[in-house]
């Protein structure tokens, strides 16, 4: 007797819109905790409309969605140009919740990044994985990701002057 999987709907990618960011911004918090900055974490949900949704949006957000439920997201910045005059995208945070690892979302939103990097014209795209997330690490490397052997990343801390 041949038992099959019950039928998962596709994940839908798309741009966030207002109506998501109460649960983009939850999602932003899982994120901080799972990465250790949650104490650090100053991020509304009016900062997202500020700097995403004005007349010069600061950065692409991206939301997997299945069944009316929001499974996870994706931001996406630009240098405006590098070396060749040609913009340079940053994959800075992508986040699927818990309930919904595994199921294909985060594999959907990476797809989504990528297309929307080379629609606004980016020649290459860079992200961050944390040295112990041995599980993000696997994911990026099956999506053709790899490490750079080229760069190490370096960083200093810089006072704001608010």
């Amino acid at each position: 007797m041949l038992i099959s999987k019950p039928f998962t709907p596709q994940w839908q990618v798309r741009p966030a819109t207002l109506a998501d960011l109460p649960e983009v911004h939850k999602q932003m918090q899982q994120l901080a905790d799972f990465e250790g900055y949650l104490t650090d974490f100053c991020v509304t949900e009016n900062d997202l409309i500020e700097l995403g949704f004005g007349c010069d949006p600061q950065f692409n957000l991206l939301v997997a969605s299945q069944n009316g439920k929001l499974g996870g997201y994706a931001v996406l910045v630009y240098q405006q140009f590098s070396y060749d005059l040609t913009p340079v995208a940053t994959l800075k945070e992508l986040f699927v919740a818990p309930a919904y690892r595994s199921t294909g979302a985060g594999q959907a939103l990476f797809q989504a990044v990528i297309q929307t990097a080379g629609d606004y014209g980016a020649c290459r795209m860079d992200w961050l994985v944390l040295s112990n997330n041995t599980r993000a690490q696997q994911f990026y490397q099956q999506q053709g990701g790899h490490p750079s052997s080229q760069w190490i990343r370096y960083e200093i801390a810089l006072q704001r002057s608010d």
